[in-house]
């Protein structure tokens, strides 16, 4: 379990988002890839193409992860085939937003 802000409701494994964080928080290149299919997308606003495969998905977390001041999803939303993340952090000092879609 991931410890909440003030304004944050906890963090739990059976949710939505502590399921992703949980992912996303695994130890080894196994572990993630066993929690995605063999062609597995990552879709990003900021980069020409996909991220495409977990060894290539990892990498881009692993180097994000190392960008932020801080990062916490503050509001989630669902529909039948989608959920919704909206994440508020730091980045050198100033702060971003933006949103996961998890599908």
């Amino acid at each position: 379990m991931c410890p909440a802000t003030p304004d944050e409701e906890p963090m739990v494994a059976d949710t939505p988002r502590g399921q992703w964080l949980a992912i996303i928080s695994r130890l080894t290149l196994e572990g993630f890839s066993a929690a995605c299919t063999p062609d597995v997308v990552l879709n990003l606003s900021v980069a020409e193409e996909p991220v495409v495969g977990p060894p290539a998905v990892r990498h881009f977390f692993n180097i994000t992860r190392t960008m932020y001041d801080g990062l916490a999803f503050v509001h989630e939303a669902r529909d039948a085939s989608r959920t919704y993340m909206e994440w508020e952090g730091g980045f050198q000092g100033s702060p971003v937003s933006g949103a996961t879609i998890l599908s």
